[in-house]
């Protein structure tokens, strides 16, 4: 991999939720709280050999996060991640191709919907507020 591919990437999907997080804070500490949430990727943990630089940057993502959630916790802020999985775009089509998940994706975005239309979790059962003091 080119390196100015690997710092294009870093500097994008990296360095823009850093800088990012660095812009919202202050304004957050001012008002006593704050939500941060931050977009990852399945491909921070898939360990594929294909997308190296993009399942890295995510990965930093997440640690990210949780630097961030640990630094300002108890100052009112929290700072979470999504991880999405495989969406369907024409964006993503010829890589969904190239890897196979062409194959299975619309069973499982179908299954994950139907799943989410009939299953539901008791408020009960969420968890509660957890204090980082």
């Amino acid at each position: 991999m080119d390196v100015s591919v690997w710092d294009e990437i870093m500097a994008v999907n990296l360095r823009s939720v850093m800088l990012g997080c660095k812009s919202v804070i202050p304004a957050m500490l001012a008002q006593g709280s704050g939500t941060i949430i931050n977009m990852s990727s399945t491909r921070a943990v898939a360990g594929a050999l294909d997308l190296v630089a993009y399942g890295t940057s995510k990965a930093a993502v997440e640690a990210l996060t949780r630097y961030v959630a640990t630094a300002h916790g108890a100052q009112g802020i929290r700072c979470n991640a999504v991880r999405p999985g495989a969406i369907n775009s024409s964006k993503t089509a010829g890589l969904h191709a190239s890897t196979g998940v062409d194959r299975f994706l619309p069973h499982l975005l179908t299954r994950s919907w139907a799943r989410s239309r009939t299953s539901r979790t008791p408020s009960s059962t969420w968890p509660r507020r957890v204090s980082l003091r």
